[in-house]
């Protein structure tokens, strides 16, 4: 819906889209209180048991993976955009290193 067309009840929406992050939110710092200084991986292996927690760790993961190649390859036309002369095989060595950097060192 436009924002011309809701009018003065736009903040509705706002507030209405930011409970479900609010529940992700506070059902990862109850995790976190709960056992403290654990991953989540170490937390679904004890909770579900070894192979339960395994294959959760699995979709996790695989989640995970989904989400940033789908973000590298947005950061990818996104540079291409920017940059339209510039080959492909300049951005992509870049932008995963980068990212490997980044989960090496936090």
């Amino acid at each position: 819906m436009p924002g011309n067309t809701a009018g003065q009840d736009a903040w509705i929406t706002t507030v209405l889209g930011a409970f479900p992050g609010l529940f992700v939110l506070y059902a990862v710092l109850k995790l976190n209180s709960m056992y403290p200084g654990q991953r989540i991986s170490a937390i679904s292996t004890i909770v579900l048991g070894k192979w339960p927690g395994t294959v959760l760790n699995i979709l996790f993961a695989w989640g995970v993976f989904q989400f940033f190649v789908g973000l590298f390859y947005e950061f990818f036309i996104l540079m291409q955009t920017i940059y339209p002369g510039t080959p492909r095989i300049i951005f992509n060595p870049l932008l995963i290193l980068v990212g490997v950097y980044c989960c090496i060192r936090g």
